[in-house]
């Protein structure tokens, strides 16, 4: 099993007395599907239909990658088994980087964080 503490010890000066951070109201280790179906009810309450645990996490590892995070440091937030998983996030920001810096030496003025990119500098792609 695979520990990770927070910043500062969280879990080490929380009175829990679990390995988990994330419990249930009575104190119980949420069952294999009760996490997901806590996010489920709280996205819904405030209105949040659209979103899942599922897509929640997805959308952190996604956020981890494309702020440079480690396929290791992805799956640990991630809490999958295997690094298979969590390369698919990194894979995907590394080629998102790619594109855009191959793009940038094409077109010079090309602005990868501009809504839509930027419109070409050359007349020929105008």
């Amino acid at each position: 099993m695979l520990v990770i503490d927070l910043p500062g010890g969280a879990l080490d000066a929380s009175n829990s007395g679990h390995l988990t951070y994330l419990v249930t109201a009575n104190g119980k280790t949420f069952p294999s599907n009760g996490f997901g179906n806590w996010v489920r009810k709280a996205c819904d309450k405030v209105r949040l239909s659209t979103c899942t645990g599922h897509g929640i996490r997805k959308a952190a590892a996604t956020i981890a990658a494309e702020n440079g995070a480690t396929a290791p440091q992805i799956q640990a937030i991630g809490g999958w088994d295997t690094l298979a998983e969590a390369e698919r996030y990194t894979r995907k920001a590394d080629k998102r980087k790619l594109v855009a810096g191959a793009i940038a030496k094409i077109d010079p003025l090309f602005d990868p964080m501009a809504s839509g990119g930027s419109k070409p500098s050359h007349k020929a792609l105008k």
